[in-house]
């Protein structure tokens, strides 16, 4: 399968309009794709589990203080979920119990690589904080399957705060802390809670425009 052809299988997937996915999602699924190509001998599911593998290896190490690492490997936990989607597409080897072992790992993944922090960083404030961002972020991916049942595309139910950003943030915050202080959690903890919360806002704001006809518009 070619890189046109991916894009042309995710956009379809994702109920994505081709023509609208921008420089910056090619740029992003390419890696995705690349490391898919060689992966013909192994199923999607096993690299599905593999990243949550990687997620809780995560723990450990924050609760030894050895964020830095534990940071490099939630960005490894991020790019094996996208991973194992692309070896479906690229090998052909797509299945609805892939699709929800998939949706269930990422919820799993989702609170592990917010528990991790949790357990090195010192004070109420950034445990609190991180205690939010879970709530919102459950939240969230509720909301948004919500959605989905009642007819959204997956287009339609983009928000600010995509899983993408959400694990890109909880690695870089805890590379940096790791290199300024654990005091960097407090602010990013927060932010990440207010972020979630944004979010729901905007698909509860897109319901109430939309109340009969979800996908449609």
């Amino acid at each position: 399968m070619s890189y046109d052809e991916y894009l042309g299988a995710w956009a379809s997937a994702h109920s994505f309009e081709p023509e609208r996915m921008g420089t910056f999602l090619r740029w992003y699924l390419r890696l995705p794709y690349l490391l898919a190509r060689p992966l013909g001998g192994v199923s999607p599911d096993t690299v599905t589990l593999a990243s949550l593998g990687v997620a809780l290896a995560t723990l450990p190490l924050y609760a030894a203080g050895a964020a830095f690492p534990a940071g490099l490997l939630v960005l490894v936990a991020g790019l094996l979920d996208q991973v194992d989607g692309a070896v479906a597409a690229v090998h052909g080897r797509a299945t609805l119990y892939g699709a929800v072992l998939d949706s269930t790992v990422d919820r799993l993944t989702d609170l592990v690589l917010l528990l991790g922090p949790a357990l090195w960083v010192s004070g109420g404030a950034a445990r609190w904080g991180l205690a939010a961002a879970a709530v919102g972020t459950s939240l969230l991916e509720y909301v948004r399957a919500r959605c989905q049942a009642c007819g959204w595309t997956a287009e339609q139910v983009v928000t600010p705060g995509e899983r993408p950003q959400r694990v890109v943030a909880v690695a870089a915050t805890s590379v940096l802390a790791a290199l300024v202080g654990r005091w960097l959690w407090v602010p990013a903890a927060w932010g990440l809670a207010a972020l979630t919360a944004a979010s729901v806002g905007v698909l509860l704001r897109g319901a109430r425009a939309r109340p009969t006809t979800p996908a449609s518009g």
